[in-house]
């Protein structure tokens, strides 16, 4: 992401006091409204004054993981109060987690109330800075650089709905004529690769001497090299890039993690578990869970286990085939499930199992993972790990995300893995999950393809 030079107010260490003032303020406001003047005295200022260190730092963590904190800035006013409105139902429930943790007690409605206050002050507060920042904020003119013409239009047309307000992408230069890139440069203020760039290295060069910053689409090459470790052999300097997995200690901590996040989230949503197994079973004929083989980790086959939300044999007439955003296979509650991810639960019992992780590459077919290893260079080094229930490609991109662009979300997961980067992705699953639209299917083919996608299925399923 490029960093612009922010307003003053917009820094994030200012930001961030605000906010924990504010949080601080909303307390201090219920309290003062339940208990008077003497709000101070009474017991439930005490307990909330025990807490407050926890409270501020699991804040901090929450909002930062809503991404209010790095560039948030480059947020619609939408979005902010989207985010703002998630982070108080999370810090909401972590002071609810603290006060068991601490074996203190504080009435919900002091919860409740200060959650009713932080959303509007919060997103009042950042609304505002946002509008005060707004005027002294330029469009970004970025220029794209591509091999042909078609593939510069095809790339405007896919990054239409996802530019930030802030970027002009409208421009581009074909390779054919860099000659005229110096001079194109003077009136932009970076410059973005599209993938396959045969002259990369020539570009980047011309670029940095002109000062100008360069935006990459990395293949698998440039992915493995994020983890590579430098060192010296002789005069030479070498850097030692090892194959996609994760070391044992890793593998260890990460099965740790599972088990405990497995069997926690079991205990905690078997009701919702069991209302969506009634549902299913109630809405259409067939079993409640849908099993279906997988690969896994080093291409080992395992059996997936989903609330089903396809008409039973949905695939008996048609074979393997993707699911799109309008599919007649797909029943009402199954469309419902999908969008808001509800029919992944059943995967826990697979993470219990040690079929999968929380957190990983999503897993697909053997039919359709031998057509990707062909068609998708480098698509087999993400079974480098065990496949997740959600994955960074599932909360940075959309269902209909390419499989290459999945695949570049997936290697830099494996390549980068942390423990604090599995919980950011559990997180922020939270908001995919509450972002409908982003867990939806949405096919990638035009509307003539779709509309014929769906007679086909709809014409073989009446067969």
């Amino acid at each position: 992401m490029i960093n612009r030079r922010p307003h003053f107010f917009a820094h994030t260490p200012l930001v961030a006091a605000v906010d924990l003032l504010l949080i601080h303020s909303s307390f201090l406001v219920v309290l003062f409204v339940r208990r008077g003047r003497e709000f101070m005295q009474s017991a439930e200022f005490h307990t909330y004054w025990s807490i407050l260190p926890w409270l501020f730092m699991s804040a901090l963590v929450i909002i930062s993981v809503c991404d209010l904190y790095s560039n948030w800035l480059r947020h619609s006013r939408t979005e902010i109060a989207f985010l703002l409105f998630v982070s108080v139902i999370l810090m909401s429930v972590s002071s609810m987690a603290i006060l068991y943790w601490q074996h203190e007690l504080l009435p919900r409605s002091v919860i409740l109330g200060a959650a009713a206050v932080q959303s509007l002050s919060l997103t009042a507060y950042r609304v505002w800075l946002r509008s005060v920042h707004a005027p002294k904020q330029s469009i970004m003119r970025v220029l794209m650089i591509a091999a042909d013409r078609e593939s510069a239009i095809a790339s405007q047309k896919q990054l239409a709905n996802c530019i930030p307000e802030w970027m002009d992408l409208s421009e581009y230069l074909l390779v054919d004529n860099l000659s005229k890139l110096e001079e194109k440069l003077k009136r932009f203020g970076a410059v973005l690769l599209l993938p396959r760039m045969v002259l990369q290295p020539t570009i980047m060069r011309r670029c940095a001497r002109a000062g100008k910053t360069v935006l990459v689409v990395p293949g698998v090459q440039e992915l493995s090299l994020l983890g590579a470790k430098p060192f010296e052999l002789g005069d030479a300097l070498v850097l030692s890039v090892q194959p996609p997995k994760l070391t044992p200690g890793q593998s260890l901590l990460k099965r740790v993690v599972d088990i405990t996040g497995a069997a926690s989230l079991l205990t905690l949503l078997s009701p919702v578990l069991a209302v969506v197994a009634v549902a299913v079973r109630v809405t259409s004929n067939g079993p409640v869970i849908f099993k279906q083989n997988r690969i896994g980790h080093d291409g080992v086959e395992y059996t997936l286990y989903k609330f089903r939300t396809m008409v039973a044999d949905a695939e008996k007439a048609t074979g393997p085939v993707l699911a799109s955003k309008i599919d007649p296979r797909i029943t009402p509650l199954g469309d419902f499930l999908r969008s808001t991810r509800l029919d992944e639960l059943p995967q826990l019992f697979n993470v219990l199992k040690g079929d999968m992780s929380l957190v990983g590459p999503r897993p697909e077919r053997d039919f359709f993972v031998s057509q990707f290893v062909e068609t998708v260079p480098g698509y087999d080094f993400r079974n480098g790990v065990k496949p997740g229930v959600t994955g960074l490609a599932q909360v940075y991109g959309r269902y209909s995300t390419s499989v290459e662009r999945k695949l570049r979300f997936d290697l830099m997961y494996i390549y980068n893995y942390s423990l604090v980067l599995d919980i950011q992705i559990l997180l922020r699953t939270i908001l995919v999950v509450l972002h409908a639209d982003r867990a939806a299917g949405l096919s990638d083919a035009p509307p003539s393809k779709v509309t014929q996608l769906k007679a086909e299925l709809t014409s073989q399923l009446q067969e």
